[in-house]
């Protein structure tokens, strides 16, 4: 992810804590930071092993691998996350569609880049 989409991403990021810490309070603030957090590893780590495989470094069967275990991972942090009572699922939630937004923002972004040249 390069700087601009992480510029976009914590600009949502501030956005919607704002709002949260508003509206609901300091709970909500931190599930949604932490919903961010995983979203934007999770988003990180996938990139990187779509790299791998597209340049040829790994077999496929090593990236399906690596990809298992990122997602075990992400589900434990968030059993973990939840089970401590230290975040909303709510929230959680809210954090990981502010990832997906910016995903989104960034296949347009290359779409057209790709149009256009």
């Amino acid at each position: 992810m390069n700087r601009l989409y992480l510029l976009y991403a914590v600009l949502l990021l501030v956005g919607a804590t704002i709002v949260s810490a508003w509206c609901s309070g300091r709970r909500m603030f931190v599930s949604i930071a932490a919903g961010w957090l995983l979203g934007l590893v999770n988003y990180a780590l996938l990139r990187w092993s779509i790299r791998r495989l597209i340049a040829g470094q790994r077999h496929q069967m090593f990236i399906a691998s690596l990809n298992m275990m990122r997602l075990g991972l992400v589900f434990i942090a968030l059993i973990v996350v939840l089970s401590l009572n230290m975040a909303d699922v709510t929230g959680i939630f809210i954090g990981f569609a502010l990832i997906n937004v910016v995903i989104m923002i960034d296949g347009y972004i290359n779409r057209r880049g790709l149009e256009q040249g």
